[in-house]
């Protein structure tokens, strides 16, 4: 009798292990693990009461929003128990009758896998897109310097352009002014005479006086009231 009680322990010592070394497996290769829900979520304890659906006749999956079960922590094995597992989510592996059902799963199977596999491509990051985004950033960080460059250039030859300006438009003043004063004493000298003691009136007008380089300068004589331009 001793012998059958060794025996059974023994066995079910093999089944816990096997049981804990699936769990492991599952945990690591992040398989989901489907459990149930305690009405009464005690960490010492078990509890046989488990929230039921609207028919009262059917678990509830935990789907809390916590830690995710298919990243269970190797140490949290020993906190798994027997009927806390919903052996109605696991597929049972079902058994080939023939090479025919064999040829068709397989290429089912296949087929799923090439679908799969191509969902993964179309999912998966384009890598070379971050060193055409380099790229470009250093194309448009190269611009940006250019542009500041040309801006820079393009404001002092702005500035040195209305410096000249400024300088023709006062030398040309200048020169304007002298012989406006000057113009009218050189034609009474030139033009008086017996008959017209005083002589004759000259004086220059700018068609412009805003910019005088936009427009000409006119020229006025008179002698005797008449006048000439």
């Amino acid at each position: 009798m001793q012998a059958e009680v060794t025996g059974l322990e023994s066995e079910s010592a093999k089944i816990l292990q096997r049981r804990r070394d699936m769990l492991q497996v599952c945990a690591l290769e992040q398989i989901p693990i489907p459990r149930l829900r305690n009405k009464r979520k005690r960490a010492t304890e078990r509890s046989d009461d488990y929230e039921s659906d609207d028919d009262g006749d059917r678990m509830e999956i935990d789907r809390s929003t916590g830690a995710s079960q298919s990243q269970l922590d190797v140490q949290e094995i020993e906190s798994i128990e027997a009927d806390t597992i919903d052996y109605r989510q696991l597929k049972m592996p079902k058994e080939v009758q023939g090479a025919n059902e064999y040829k068709a799963i397989k290429d089912e199977t296949e087929e799923k896998l090439a679908r799969m596999n191509a969902e993964m491509e179309t999912l998966a990051p384009n890598l070379k897109s971050f060193d055409q985004f380099d790229e470009i950033k250093g194309r448009v960080a190269s611009a940006g310097a250019d542009f500041e460059a040309a801006k820079h250039q393009s404001k002092e030859a702005s500035e040195s352009f209305n410096q000249i300006r400024q300088e023709r438009l006062k030398k040309f003043m200048n020169a304007y002014n002298h012989i406006s004063g000057a113009i009218d004493e050189i034609y009474k000298q030139l033009t008086r005479s017996a008959r017209f003691p005083l002589g004759g009136t000259a004086y220059l007008s700018l068609e412009n006086t805003e910019d005088p380089f936009i427009g000409g300068i006119k020229y006025f004589l008179s002698i005797n009231q008449t006048c000439l331009n």
